[in-house]
């Protein structure tokens, strides 16, 4: 594959062109149950612009390639595949950070494969905004929660830690810990330095990486009102995760964090730091 640059081992399937006022990066492994609806809500934007939907699938082995295809061959003007050969997440690598260096859009919205839009306006109401505000390089929002699992723990946690949105410079919060989620975002492409991007792909949380950045260069827009779901269940890539790994993960994110932003949001992050 030689359109993206270190996908020697996944399968194109599309118009590798990406030059659209929006383009839609979709992130999904095992998703069967889900990729569905995620692909619905996407598709059934009511927009006045046209956008570009591009998923990306880690090499999934349950049926959602089948549906993805079957989504292509419905909507091939609309739709990109990137199909991997074999599954990055488990050899720690985030190909999302790699897939944004290469996408030649205006803005770039996010979604992963299990979570859903809940309006048809969400996109536009994005693009609206960000086209206002020049000065604004991310446009956030709160969302729903849907939990699919016995134990509410989680998910009160997480309710509770993205209720409490900061209300003033929420760019320099960034510095210390992520509070976006990330099917919430439509942000301002080529705003972040392609080396960075390069830099953080065997990084996880990589999302978190990709809004500091983005702090960094800009504002941060926030609305209170839900336009998406975000969706908790046993096969989550990050949440079903072993708690000792994920703090691990966060770790290492955090001193990368700390020593590439050289702006705002990285001076934060180094004082975040605990002393040596």
């Amino acid at each position: 594959m030689k359109y993206v640059v270190d996908f020697e081992n996944a399968e194109l399937i599309g118009d590798p062109n990406t030059k659209y006022r929006v383009c839609v990066l979709i992130n999904t492994f095992n998703h069967v149950n889900y990729i569905e609806k995620c692909l619905n809500s996407i598709i059934e934007q009511n927009t006045n612009f046209l956008y570009k939907i591009i998923v990306h699938d880690d090499c999934s082995t349950d049926g959602t390639k089948e549906i993805l295809l079957k989504f292509y061959a419905s909507n091939p003007d609309k739709i990109l595949l990137i199909l991997e050969n074999e599954n990055q997440w488990q050899k720690g690598v985030s190909n999302i950070a790699m897939i944004l260096t290469w996408l030649d859009s205006d803005y770039i919205a996010l979604c992963e494969g299990d979570d859903f839009w809940n309006v048809t306006y969400k996109l536009q109401l994005q693009l609206d905004f960000l086209d206002r505000n020049i000065g604004t390089s991310l446009f956030c929002h709160d969302v729903e929660i849907l939990n699919e699992r016995s134990d509410v723990n989680y998910a009160l946690e997480l309710r509770n830690h993205i209720s409490n949105f900061p209300a003033e410079n929420p760019e320099l919060k960034l510095g210390k810990g992520n509070f976006i989620m990330t099917c919430s975002v439509m942000f301002r492409n080529k705003v972040i330095q392609k080396g960075f991007l390069e830099g953080i792909h065997s990084l996880l949380p990589v999302d978190w990486l990709i809004f500091a950045a983005l702090a960094d260069s800009g504002k941060i827009h926030y609305s209170e009102e839900r336009l998406s779901t975000y969706r908790i269940h046993d096969t989550s890539a990050w949440s079903s995760q072993n708690v000792s790994i994920r703090q691990e993960r966060t770790a290492e994110t955090f001193w990368y964090l700390a020593g590439a932003l050289k702006g705002r949001v990285g001076q934060e992050a180094k004082k975040a730091l605990p002393s040596s």
